[in-house]
């Protein structure tokens, strides 16, 4: 890790992350090796409201992020992934909202 403590932030993407049923071992796994760092998990936001109520108590516990790519997807449905998150109670943000 001495060769890589300047990194500050890390972003998980690639496809759709939120499908990848590995998401809370590389969130942990990231967070464990970077403790310093931001975790943002890159999405396009539409399956949020779909995502496991345990994936997002693990974000709010490691302190990872999502970070919303805003290429076109309906507003609406962002306006339903954020009201998603917060009823569940989580503290999990969107930075780049």
């Amino acid at each position: 890790t001495e060769l890589f403590s300047n990194i500050s932030k890390i972003r998980l993407m690639g496809g759709e992350p939120l499908l990848n049923p590995q998401l809370g071992e590389f969130i942990t796994s990231a967070r464990k090796a970077f403790p310093g760092a931001q975790i943002h998990v890159v999405s396009n936001g539409l399956l949020i409201p779909k995502a496991d109520a345990g994936l997002l108590e693990l974000m709010e516990k490691t302190g990872a992020a999502f970070d919303i790519s805003l290429y076109p997807p309906p507003a609406k449905v962002l306006r339903r992934s954020v009201r998603f998150v917060e009823k569940t109670g989580s503290a999990v943000m969107f930075p780049s909202l």
